[in-house]
């Protein structure tokens, strides 16, 4: 009997060794809260005292180069919608400056379900997710996990 499902298993970036900005934060919802491995805490784009406009993107920094495959979202799960990512561009960097979208333009149903996508590997250190569709015009996650090749020995 086989113990691991066929095809690759899922490989993550610890959230130990994350770091996470935006374009756009609100007071109480930072970036970081996105990849603190904490479901039930979230990052949310800027609602008061104004209201950031969309695309909105959220950067992790891997903390080094990684062969990236792809990425994980967790929409917010405390029953509300608003900022449910529907429309996003996934991007890579190695130095933070300069990124390059992978893959095509996306879209993802608007609940509270795991969204993935997979993308060609890349050598990347920063990974940008844009919210350029989001319920009510905002954009929040509860986690962003990014998909990585193993490193040898792990």
């Amino acid at each position: 009997v086989a113990t691991v499902p066929a095809g690759p298993w899922p490989h993550f970036v610890p959230t130990s060794s994350e770091t996470a900005t935006a374009t756009s934060a609100n007071g109480g919802y930072p970036a970081s809260n996105a990849v603190d491995g904490n479901v039930t805490t979230l990052w949310h784009s800027q609602f008061s005292p104004v209201h950031d406009p969309l695309p909105v993107s959220l950067t992790i920094d891997l903390g080094s180069a990684q062969t990236v495959t792809g990425l994980t979202y967790q929409p917010r799960l405390d029953g509300d919608i608003t900022g449910t990512i529907t429309g996003y561009t996934v991007a890579v960097s190695s130095d933070g400056v300069t990124f390059t979208q992978v893959g095509s333009a996306g879209t993802w149903t608007q609940d509270a379900l795991l969204k993935s996508v997979q993308i060609a590997p890349v050598s990347a250190r920063y990974v940008r997710l844009t919210a350029t569709a989001a319920a009510n015009g905002y954009a929040s996650a509860a986690e962003v996990a990014v998909a990585v090749q193993p490193q040898p020995g792990t």
